[in-house]
């Protein structure tokens, strides 16, 4: 009849569907894949990285041991999954993140560091660059800019677009930002994958023109700069 799915059908469905479910749950986590047979029983497991930012009282700097005549101290806290630092022309060390989100601004003010957020939402916002009063950041899928970022911390500017067609994988999709002796922009695109063959658009070295014109692959083969 119009609109029924014959019961021997549903079955079939339903199997398929149960068996794709069960596949699903039996398959071992992707950090896991690839991993060899005599390994197979090992209890070497990622650790979640713990809750984020710590109180400067519990981050324990005296038990980090360096060599005479070395000394570890706390710079600057309250940075959420701190990634990547780069400094500003005139003082400000701008750092990224990864999973939280934020671009941050550390200000030296005699002695005590202030830290600013000034940006907020972004895609694994990982890779900074800064050149002539300008910060790059580099998310997921776009790179983007912030012009004149250090007269404006209090308001940050809009952040202008860059280049914003770039692959939107997650695994391995954060960027690392650099501006090369060409002053053109360099940065890679991670394989989607622990295990295949990925297409020329991912495994990379790019770079692009800081106007986001002239994208081209610098090299191949690059699975996870």
């Amino acid at each position: 009849m119009r609109g029924k799915i014959p019961v021997s059908l549903s079955l079939v469905l339903g199997s398929g569907i149960l068996l794709a479910a069960l596949a699903y749950a039996q398959a071992p986590p992707s950090w896991k894949q690839g991993q060899p047979a005599n390994l197979a029983d090992s209890t070497l497991a990622p650790i979640p990285q713990p809750p984020a930012p710590k109180a400067p009282a519990e981050i324990p700097v005296d038990k980090i041991k360096v060599p005479p005549g070395f000394k570890v101290s706390l710079w600057a806290s309250n940075l959420n999954n701190a990634r990547v630092m780069t400094w500003g022309e005139k003082g400000t060390l701008f750092v990224s993140s990864r999973t939280a989100g934020n671009v941050y601004a550390v200000l030296d003010r005699g002695g005590q560091r202030e830290v600013k957020t000034i940006a907020k939402g972004l895609n694994l916002p990982n890779g900074l660059a800064f050149k002539d009063g300008t910060l790059y950041v580099a998310e997921i899928h776009r790179i983007t800019r912030m012009v004149g970022i250090e007269d404006k911390l209090d308001a940050p500017p809009a952040m202008e677009v860059v280049y914003d067609t770039l692959p939107k994988d997650v695994p391995h999709g954060w960027k690392y930002l650099a501006f090369g002796p060409d002053g053109k922009l360099y940065f890679n695109i991670g394989a989607p994958c622990n295990i295949c063959i990925p297409p020329d658009t991912h495994a990379n070295i790019s770079r692009v023109n800081p106007d986001g014109t002239g994208l081209e692959y610098v090299a191949h083969g690059v699975r996870n700069s």
